[in-house]
Protein backbone atom coordinates (compact mmCIF):
# COMPACT_ATOMS: atom_id res chain seq x y z
CA UNK A 1 0.00 0.00 0.00
CA UNK A 2 1.26 3.19 -0.98
CA UNK A 3 0.98 6.28 1.48
CA UNK A 4 -1.39 9.08 0.86
CA UNK A 5 1.99 11.40 0.12
CA UNK A 6 3.24 9.89 -2.55
CA UNK A 7 0.17 9.60 -4.41
CA UNK A 8 -0.54 12.02 -7.09
CA UNK A 9 -2.51 14.97 -6.63
CA UNK A 10 -4.60 14.37 -9.95
CA UNK A 11 -5.38 10.40 -8.81
CA UNK A 12 -6.61 11.66 -5.33
CA UNK A 13 -8.73 14.14 -7.42
CA UNK A 14 -9.73 11.71 -10.05
CA UNK A 15 -10.62 9.14 -6.98
CA UNK A 16 -12.93 12.46 -5.38
CA UNK A 17 -14.41 13.30 -8.93
CA UNK A 18 -15.25 9.29 -9.20
CA UNK A 19 -16.84 9.58 -5.47
CA UNK A 20 -18.80 12.73 -6.15
CA UNK A 21 -20.61 11.66 -9.32
CA UNK A 22 -21.80 8.24 -7.36
CA UNK A 23 -23.12 10.55 -4.46
CA UNK A 24 -24.89 13.00 -6.93
CA UNK A 25 -26.23 9.44 -8.63
CA UNK A 26 -27.46 8.52 -5.13
CA UNK A 27 -28.53 11.58 -3.72
CA UNK A 28 -30.73 12.44 -7.30
CA UNK A 29 -32.17 8.81 -7.00
CA UNK A 30 -33.20 9.48 -3.19
CA UNK A 31 -34.82 13.17 -4.34
CA UNK A 32 -37.00 11.10 -7.25
CA UNK A 33 -37.81 8.19 -4.94
CA UNK A 34 -37.78 8.87 -1.42
CA UNK A 35 -37.41 11.86 -0.33
CA UNK A 36 -40.20 13.87 -2.86
CA UNK A 37 -39.74 17.59 -2.25
CA UNK A 38 -37.24 17.52 0.44
CA UNK A 39 -35.05 20.36 0.45
CA UNK A 40 -32.01 19.21 2.77
CA UNK A 41 -31.57 16.62 0.20
CA UNK A 42 -31.85 19.11 -2.83
CA UNK A 43 -29.48 21.56 -1.18
CA UNK A 44 -27.58 18.16 -0.72
CA UNK A 45 -27.73 17.62 -4.07
CA UNK A 46 -26.53 20.94 -5.28
CA UNK A 47 -23.98 21.28 -2.67
CA UNK A 48 -22.47 17.86 -4.29
CA UNK A 49 -22.31 19.52 -7.53
CA UNK A 50 -21.00 22.14 -6.73
CA UNK A 51 -18.08 20.15 -5.31
CA UNK A 52 -17.46 18.19 -8.53
CA UNK A 53 -17.27 21.43 -10.58
CA UNK A 54 -14.48 22.78 -8.88
CA UNK A 55 -12.48 19.47 -8.38
CA UNK A 56 -13.06 18.96 -12.58
CA UNK A 57 -11.60 22.45 -12.76
CA UNK A 58 -8.87 22.04 -10.07
CA UNK A 59 -8.11 18.63 -12.49
CA UNK A 60 -7.90 20.28 -15.50
CA UNK A 61 -5.66 22.94 -13.79
CA UNK A 62 -3.37 20.19 -12.47
CA UNK A 63 -3.32 18.38 -15.80
CA UNK A 64 -2.40 21.32 -17.94
CA UNK A 65 0.02 22.85 -14.94
CA UNK A 66 1.80 19.54 -15.36
CA UNK A 67 2.14 19.43 -19.16
CA UNK A 68 3.60 22.67 -18.52
CA UNK A 69 5.92 21.27 -16.27
CA UNK A 70 6.83 18.48 -19.21
CA UNK A 71 7.85 21.42 -22.01
CA UNK A 72 9.94 23.49 -19.28
CA UNK A 73 11.28 20.12 -19.00
CA UNK A 74 11.74 19.65 -22.91
CA UNK A 75 13.71 23.10 -23.22
CA UNK A 76 16.13 22.31 -20.43
CA UNK A 77 17.02 19.03 -22.36
CA UNK A 78 17.36 21.06 -25.52
CA UNK A 79 19.55 23.54 -24.13
CA UNK A 80 21.36 20.63 -22.46
CA UNK A 81 22.10 19.06 -26.01
CA UNK A 82 23.36 21.93 -27.07
CA UNK A 83 25.92 22.82 -24.50
CA UNK A 84 26.96 18.69 -24.82
CA UNK A 85 27.94 19.83 -28.66
CA UNK A 86 30.95 21.06 -27.85
CA UNK A 87 30.71 25.00 -27.62
CA UNK A 88 33.16 27.76 -26.72
CA UNK A 89 32.78 29.45 -23.39
CA UNK A 90 32.20 32.38 -24.38
CA UNK A 91 28.83 31.02 -26.96
CA UNK A 92 28.01 29.05 -23.43
CA UNK A 93 27.92 32.79 -21.82
CA UNK A 94 25.99 34.14 -24.78
CA UNK A 95 23.86 31.69 -24.75
CA UNK A 96 22.98 31.54 -20.92
CA UNK A 97 22.48 35.77 -20.87
CA UNK A 98 19.91 35.19 -23.91
CA UNK A 99 17.97 32.39 -22.14
CA UNK A 100 17.76 34.70 -18.30
CA UNK A 101 17.18 37.18 -20.62
CA UNK A 102 13.96 35.37 -22.23
CA UNK A 103 12.77 34.05 -18.99
CA UNK A 104 13.03 37.00 -16.73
Amino acid sequence: MVPIEEIPKHEILAEEIAELRNKIKNTAYDLEHGFKGNNMVKQKLETHKKMLVEKEQLLSFIIKDKDKIKEIKETEERITEKNATGISEEQQEILEEEIEKEFL
